[in-house]
Order: structure tokens, then C-alpha cells, then sequence
């Protein structure tokens, strides 16, 4: 509980709030409960105790007892909670009707109604049909977005999250450099439009049931207009199901912990050391396993990206990128280590030791992968005969 100090002389009433409320959960739990009944635990608490409220909570329920607390802040409550109740029925409808309480609902809702307005040309009917299926369209989204946030949470604490998270950050940085590329394939694609193949797959998708539904209305083909719009319902009560199962602390992920079945190497001197202790915190730790992966992703998506317009002028630039992108990274790697930075400074002489190892754990990684991503981009730019003609022109 962290009640250390002058505690003997200290009242209750001059201890802060967060220590007022570990004081009366120790006292509410001295005589060994199996229920625990809350009233907003964690209102006006700062984050430490906060944390320090929430640990103690995780280990009362896993040692068997039972805690109905009440609260407005609807991300506590499906962090920590199994069951949410509302006006005394065990629900999942509270969550989802507090998620259409935001600004990004707004901003899809209004997005979606989109729908309408398309109906509006077809007739009347399809303006009918266009008002459920907007509804199921905003729920739809709304689920998968607290799914996506749910599953990215659990990926996070692990190196498979790291390298997704990676992948995605790489895609957006790409993008961003990179949209005049996408609005010149939008004017292509508005002159010459979808192929059929594509519009297929496009239409394929539940995002697209609800306007299959509104096209089919005005042709009067009626199972074609209530099969997506079943389809729609069925899928929402599904994925609305499964979040309520999801409620809760986190059940896809553990803490586990791996040693290496080889035996370990002898390090000669501290370079070596740090070398070894550098080269397993970049394939181990999340945040620096996303460092490893975004380099790369980023340069080959950079020139690949060109290839839409037959243009391999970025390929040959790839192994410079990952290198670059590989520096960029890598520049913070001190701050990463918080305090854990003093067993360094504390030690007498050992900060080139230090830093020659990172260095050298840097180079073993970042140096291999840019000179293959280099061969490999200027092959396209070489001629069969031999004489190369990069860079192109």
C-alpha cells in the first residue's frame, strides 16, 4: 500500500486522496471480504495510485473475491470489468451506446449518411431502406473500432505487435510523403474507373452490404434488398457478443517470459558486453523490434509505391532509405533506457564501451539488410547484357 513514513503520527485526513482511498481499500479488505462494493475508486486518485488501486483489485478478484464498483469513465470499466450492468441488468448496450457518444461517431455518422443522399436519387423506396441500413452501417463501424483498439492493446505487449504496429506506422509515414501519387491514381481511376474484378471484391465487403441493399430496392429485387441487411444485423450481434467477452482484464495475452536454449557466450569486454545486451533488446523488446521493422517497411514501400506508374526510379534508393530510416530510430535509444541510463554514468570509463557497442549492434543489424535491399532494388535498373544503366534516367 505504500503507507510508509511518519505514519504513526499522521491522520487520515492529512493524507492525499489516492493514499485515503488505499487506506480505506486496506481496511475494507482486513478481514478477508469475498465482495468489495465501490463507489468510483478511482475518482480525483493520480496515476500512480491509480495503478497501485488497479493492481490491488486484479489480485482480490484472482484470488477468488468478487468487486461491483460504479463508474463514468466507460475505458476504466472495460479495461478491469467481466460483467457491465446497467439499471441493474448484466449488458454490453451501455458500452456501445457510450461509444456513439463522440466526435469520431459524429464524424462517421455524418460520413455514412452519404447513403441517403444517394438513395435520395434512386426513389423512394431506397431512401427507406437507406435509414436501417445506415444505422447498421454506424454500428458496424463503431464495433470493429473498439475490436481493432482492443486487439492492437493486446499485440502491443508483444514482438508480433511491435512488427504489426511497425508495418502500419511505415504504410502511414509513406502515405503521407507519397498522397500526390494516390490522387493521381484517384484521376485515373475516375476516368477509366473500377474493373469489374476489383468492384466485385469491393462489393464483397460489409461495408458495402448497406448501398447493396439501397441498389437492389430500387430494382425491386427484395432479397437482394433484406439478405445484406440480415446479413448486417447478424454480423453486429456477433461482433457485439464478442465484445462483451472481450470485457475485461485482457485474456489474450501473458507475460512470458523466454530464456535462449544455447548456452551464453563469453563477452570479451565490456564492448562485447553491451554488444550482447543490445543485440537481445533489439529482438526482444516490442519498442525496438518496431524500430527494426519500420526502417525497412517504410523504404521498400517508398519504392514500390512508384511501380504504380512504371517508374523504378525510388528502387535503387531503397537500401539508403532503411539505412536512413535505421538511423532515425535508432537516435533515442538513451531515452528508451530511463533510468536504467545512471547504471551507465554511475560506472567509471564505461560510456565509449557503451556506446561502441550500440554501434556495433546497430551496424550487425541495419548494415546486412540495407546492402541486400540495395542489390536487390538496382537489379530492375540493370540491362540482361551487363551494362548498367542506373540510376535511371
Amino acid at each position: 500500500m505504500e503507507l510508509d513514513g511518519d505514519i504513526e503520527r499522521t491522520l487520515v485526513v492529512d493524507y492525499s486522496t489516492g493514499m485515503r482511498k488505499k487506506i480505506g481499500l486496506a481496511a475494507a479488505l482486513l478481514h478477508g471480504p469475498k465482495l468489495l462494493v465501490l463507489d468510483e475508486p478511482f475518482e480525483a486518485v493520480d496515476p500512480v495510485s491509480a495503478a497501485t488501486l488497479k493492481r490491488l483489485l486484479t489480485r482480490f478478484v484472482a484470488a477468488g473475491g468478487s468487486v461491483l464498483l460504479s463508474s463514468h469513465v466507460m475505458a476504466l470499466v472495460e479495461q478491469l470489468c467481466d460483467t457491465v450492468m446497467a439499471r441493474g441488468r448484466v449488458v454490453a448496450e451501455g458500452l456501445l451506446g457510450a461509444a456513439y457518444v463522440g466526435i469520431t461517431t459524429a464524424v462517421t455518422f455524418t460520413a455514412f449518411t452519404a447513403m441517403v443522399v444517394f438513395a435520395a436519387r434512386l426513389g423512394t423506396v431506397s431512401v427507406i431502406v437507406s435509414i436501417p441500413a445506415l444505422l447498421l452501417q454506424v454500428t458496424l463501424v463503431v464495433l470493429l473500432s473498439r475490436l481493432t483498439a482492443r486487439l492492437f492493446g493486446v499485440l502491443a505487449r508483444s514482438r508480433t505487435g511491435g512488427a504489426v504496429t511497425a508495418v502500419i506506422t511505415a504504410a502511414m509515414l509513406v502515405l503521407s510523403q507519397s498522397g500526390w501519387i494516390v490522387f493521381i491514381a484517384l484521376d485515373a481511376v475516375l476516368t477509366t474507373g473500377f474493373s469489374h474484378g476489383f468492384s466485385m471484391v469491393v462489393r464483397s465487403f460489409p461495408s458495402s452490404w448497406g448501398l447493396l441493399a439501397v441498389e437492389a430496392a430500387a430494382r425491386s429485387h427484395w432479397l437482394w434488398t433484406v439478405g445484406p441487411l440480415v446479413a448486417l444485423a447478424v454480423l453486429v450481434v456477433a461482433l457485439l457478443a464478442l465484445w462483451s467477452r472481450l470485457l475485461g482484464p485482457p485474456r489474450l495475452a501473458r507475460a512470458v517470459v523466454r530464456g535462449s536454449s544455447r548456452a551464453p557466450a563469453r563477452e570479451r569486454g565490456a564492448t562485447g558486453a553491451v554488444y550482447a545486451k543490445e543485440m537481445r533488446t533489439w529482438l526482444r523488446d516490442p519498442l525496438r523490434v518496431q524500430s527494426l521493422v519500420v526502417a525497412p517497411v517504410f523504404a521498400i514501400f517508398s519504392g514500390v509505391l512508384p511501380l504504380l506508374f512504371d517508374s523504378t526510379v525510388f528502387l535503387p534508393f531503397v537500401g539508403a532509405l532503411t539505412a536512413l530510416m535505421g538511423a532515425v530510430s535508432g537516435a533515442n535509444l538513451y531515452g528508451q533506457d530511463g533510468t536504467a541510463l545512471w547504471l551507465t554514468l554511475l560506472v567509471p570509463a564505461s560510456e565509449e564501451a557503451d556506446v561502441r557497442g550500440r554501434q556495433w549492434a546497430w551496424l550487425t543489424l541495419f548494415g546486412p539488410l540495407s546492402l541486400v535491399l540495395t542489390v536487390v532494388g538496382t537489379a530492375p535498373c540493370t540491362v540482361p547484357s551487363g551494362r548498367g544503366r542506373w540510376p535511371p534516367p
